[in-house]
């Protein structure tokens, strides 16, 4: 791989002597392994083009077995030696699923090595599948001008095309005129963008979730290019007029805030629907993206041609996302209402399911909820095959029945479906990681952060997964990476106070169980999260006190769920799972059976945790440690 006849590259103030196989900065030399030492040169000397990462295992571990999370960890040495911050890269950039790009300016490169390697299939950054922005403005105004909606308003391309754009992200549509604020279709014109353009393969989009916080915040779209870690950003601005709507759509791009496209569609609040399906069209042209017919079939799809029942099923979308009790209920409401609009329409069918399988994991009883939950999801696969929350709703409902094999096998079809799907990715992880394959969960989960790298459920969910692995240090870096994101999340405070209880650090725990139960407003409440913290940290009386408490409003509680609809229950349900979990902490191995067994009645799907959390550490060696996991199939 070193070159004969170039000695050093330079760039920024570091320099790679690649005679001396060493990395200096300001004279210093920086400790690289060997293999972090092939990668940098590899990237280096092909700097601005992409690497596939079959080729960094041909080039750096040639005739040898390694598993992708090898490279994965590399490059973050070596982001770590250069102080390069992933979600703002400076020298290495992630191509998601495909490789890495090495981006920093680098002085003295050979000539040949962009040839050396583009004879091995790596493609220039100008010339990838995700393509190019757009050639011309002539190019352009041919290409888009028979394809307006009703108006005669013309596409305009203000600045030429330097950088691929493989990422993107779209922006809730604002309002031309102040006070004339609508969220149906402030939400409603961004989120189908999103879910047509998410069917590209070739093409990462930020989830919907991803960009809701722009709702309400005054950034520009380079902003939230830069802190989303998108190419471009498509922005949108509306104004109606009786049944009329002008919608004026842009294309920014993050490196220097460039409109790169732009064009205006005119048409009637009725057709909504053509409108959505000739942005989406556009805006995947101006990006000339190679579209294949499956692909093109999946953006013009119209999941349903009610404009009644799509605003229920955003509604419903929305309540869900603040993950509350009341949020959940709102959520129920508006997904029948939809359903009752358009019978046919599968995606309220599939985030009912999504809701009773939140209300059993978190509020009410495993028993009730998971039935209604597997009902939905089977009948939402029945109605769109094509529909990756369906699948992913139908995995989740397998995990809870033990039926790891097929929950497994149905949320890889979320992903094979919609590339772009984050949350297949995500749920996934944590299925793998209770098949004891770490690593391969830890890697899933990367590919979800590398779709949403601002989710707060995938920053922290992979600080579960290396807390899981027993990885604590790395655990705890992670949930302060979460913190530092989303500060005032009570499950990433509490999963930080149990990584440092892992590591004797027990004035930070009880410091963070504090913040979590303070922002999660249940202060004045028995709480097992610190139950178990107590337990942890040496504070067994107190531990014990609330656990009898909790135990006691357990027994005693009210059931608190109807046919269709779900109410607040009298008294706070407490999973008989969080009760074993800190009596086994306790060393009370009798009393976290005797709940364990209450789970397994319960048919608690997250009871498989038992089989590889260091929770519970303490039962393993009990015989009825290993007659449960036999009884559950693992």
């Amino acid at each position: 791989m070193s070159s004969e006849t170039q000695h050093f590259y330079s760039f920024g103030e570091f320099r790679l002597d690649v005679k001396e196989k060493q990395l200096r900065r300001n004279g210093e030399i920086l400790p690289l392994t060997p293999k972090a030492y092939e990668v940098l040169v590899l990237l280096v000397e092909n700097s601005g083009h992409l690497i596939p990462k079959e080729v960094f295992f041909e080039k750096v571990w040639a005739n040898s077995f390694v598993e992708e999370n090898n490279l994965a960890d590399n490059v973050s040495t070596l982001r770590k030696v250069l102080g390069d911050d992933p979600r703002k890269p400076a020298f290495i950039e992630t191509i998601p699923r495909r490789g890495y790009r090495f981006i920093g300016q680098v002085n003295g490169t050979r000539e040949d090595s962009v040839m050396l390697v583009a004879k091995e299939n790596i493609l220039p950054a100008r010339s990838t599948k995700r393509s190019v922005v757009i050639a011309s403005l002539a190019i352009l105004a041919l290409g888009l001008a028979s394809l307006f909606l009703r108006g005669d308003t013309a596409p305009s391309a203000v600045a030429t095309p330097e950088h691929a754009v493989r990422s993107i992200a779209v922006l809730p549509f604002k309002p031309l005129v102040v006070n004339s604020a609508d969220d149906y279709l402030e939400f409603g014109l961004a989120d189908a963008l999103i879910t047509k353009l998410g069917n590209v393969k070739d093409l990462s989009v930020r989830p919907t979730t991803a960009v809701l916080q722009y709702n309400d915040r005054a950034v520009s779209p380079r902003e939230v290019g830069h802190e989303q870690r998108v190419d471009a950003v498509v922005a949108g601005q509306f104004q109606k007029f009786e049944d009329q709507i002008r919608l004026t759509v842009q294309l920014v791009r993050t490196s220097d805030g460039a409109v790169v496209w732009a064009q205006t569609f005119d048409d009637h609040l009725t057709n909504i629907f053509a409108v959505q399906d000739s942005i989406s069209t556009e805006v995947a042209r101006a990006l000339r993206v190679q579209l294949s017919g499956e692909e093109r079939q999946r953006i013009a799809k119209r999941d349903t041609a009610s404009l009644k029942a799509y605003e229920h099923y955003l509604k419903g979308r929305y309540s869900f996302s603040k993950w509350t009790l009341e949020g959940v209920n709102q959520a129920i409401d508006y997904y029948q209402l939809a359903i009752e609009a358009d019978p046919n329409y599968a995606a309220p069918v599939a985030g009912l399911s999504k809701c009773y399988h939140v209300l059993g994991t978190h509020y009410l009883s495993a028993q009730e909820m998971f039935p209604k939950a597997k009902h939905f999801a089977q009948k939402a696969v029945e109605m769109d095959r094509t529909l990756a929350e369906a699948w992913s709703s139908l995995g989740l409902a397998k995990f809870n029945e033990w039926d790891w094999s097929g929950a497994e096998k149905d949320l890889k079809r979320s992903v094979e479906v919609n590339v772009n799907y984050a949350e297949g990715y995500e749920i996934r992880a944590h299925i793998l990681m209770l098949f004891e394959r770490m690593e391969d969960a830890i890697n899933e989960m990367k590919e979800a952060r590398e779709i949403d790298p601002l989710s707060p459920s995938i920053v922290g969910g992979l600080g579960n997964i290396l807390y899981t692995a027993r990885r604590y240090d790395e655990a705890i870096e992670q949930y302060r990476t979460a913190l530092e994101l989303y500060p005032n999340r009570p499950e990433v405070h509490t999963g930080l106070a149990l990584a440092y209880a892992r590591r004797a650090l027990h004035a930070e725990a009880l410091a963070e169980i504090e913040k979590a139960v303070t922002l999660s407003g249940q202060k004045d409440k028995p709480s097992l999260d610190v139950a178990l913290i107590y337990a942890l940290t040496g504070k067994s009386g107190e531990a014990r006190q609330m656990i009898a408490k909790i135990e006691a409003l357990t027994i005693s509680r009210t059931k608190g769920a109807s046919s269709t609809h779900v109410v607040a229950p009298q008294s706070e349900y407490f999973p008989p799972l969080g009760l074993a979990r800190v009596y086994a902490a306790l060393g009370n191995v009798d009393k976290a059976f005797q709940w364990l067994e209450k789970a397994y009645q319960e048919h608690t799907g997250s009871l498989a945790l038992i089989k590889v959390s260091p929770d519970y550490d303490a039962l393993r060696s009990d015989p009825r440690y290993s007659d449960l996991l036999h009884r559950m199939g693992l």
